[in-house]
């Protein structure tokens, strides 16, 4: 459980659905006072393909602005601020399923101030596939922390499926993640400390925003299968945690036997001088551990994945 901090206060209640897209017309919105530039030309607002609780809001400038778009959605609130030239986009996200959003717009140039507001949205209903879960706390603990904590889940009852949420203080669900790709091995979810999360995924990771559009992707196909965790390094490349095997002979175990161990795997990113996805450097647990030596009764047990 990771712990990602917003703008954001508890709320309830919800709205019913709207379409999953609507465009504004800005010449009909609420504008501010009188004598304020006009740079804003188009705004259009549609629900995330990859978090039916997100929006993303394109807006499109006839002079480099800064944008900031903020909201109020059934007593939580928000903000996202994008340089805009020409076209861009922000995120509305941290909602309830079916709750009703206020979004207002500022854009700010150095001739001045625009500021738009009157701009609604609905978020979506959560997918019907997710497993229904609870959030406790345990008692001594304190009250939840403020903002949304990351939960990372496979529900294994029929067809294995992933699902990354995100709960606020009362344990509803604010924010989910929806993989385009399918289920793929996904273990967990980071909040990276930049406005950006972090996917571990089948043999590569996944950086998005928090309303769900990819930035990136990092790994290899065929460096194994990784487990437990990825370490981001600097200039874009990333350390990986990866199983391997090996068949060694130990007479003692009466001949060949197949080991299980960990490599470290370098793979690079698009930042670096090697082609991305290259593995770069690697680390072996096999090459420095004796495959010889048995020590105790755990070291003998048969692995449960085969």
């Amino acid at each position: 459980m990771l712990y990602l901090a917003i703008a954001c206060q508890p709320g309830s209640g919800a709205m019913p659905r709207a379409a999953d897209t609507l465009a504004v017309d800005t010449a009909t919105a609420d504008t501010a006072t009188p004598g304020e530039i006009r740079v804003i030309t188009a705004t259009d607002i549609a629900a995330s393909p990859t978090n039916p609780l997100a929006a993303v809001l394109t807006v499109a400038t006839d002079a480099p602005a800064q944008v900031t778009a903020r909201w109020i959605c059934g007593g939580r609130s928000g903000s996202d601020t994008a340089q805009i030239d020409g076209a861009g986009m922000l995120e509305v996200w941290g909602m309830r399923a079916e709750t009703g959003c206020d979004i207002a717009l500022e854009a700010v140039t150095p001739e001045g101030t625009e500021r738009i507001s009157g701009l609604r949205w609905t978020s979506g209903a959560l997918p019907a596939a997710l497993p229904v879960f609870t959030a406790e706390a345990r008692a001594g603990v304190g009250p939840m922390a403020p903002g949304v904590t990351l939960v990372s889940t496979v529900w294994l009852e029929q067809t294995p499926e992933y699902y990354a949420v995100g709960v606020d203080e009362e344990g509803e669900i604010v924010w989910v993640y929806l993989d385009p790709g399918g289920y793929r091995r996904e273990h967990h979810v980071r909040d990276m400390g930049d406005g950006t999360l972090m996917l571990l995924m089948d043999r590569m990771v996944r950086r998005i925003t928090p309303g769900g559009r990819t930035i990136a992707e990092v790994g290899n196909a065929d460096m194994g299968l990784n487990h437990h965790d990825a370490l981001p390094l600097p200039g874009g490349d990333v350390l990986f945690l990866v199983s391997g095997s090996q068949t060694v002979d130990v007479p003692a175990l009466g001949g060949a036997v197949l080991l299980l161990g960990d490599r470290l795997v370098r793979v690079a990113g698009a930042e670096g001088g090697a082609a991305p996805g290259e593995i770069v450097w690697e680390w072996s647990a096999f090459d420095h551990l004796d495959t010889s030596r048995f020590p105790g009764p755990l070291s003998l047990e048969e692995s449960r994945s085969g």
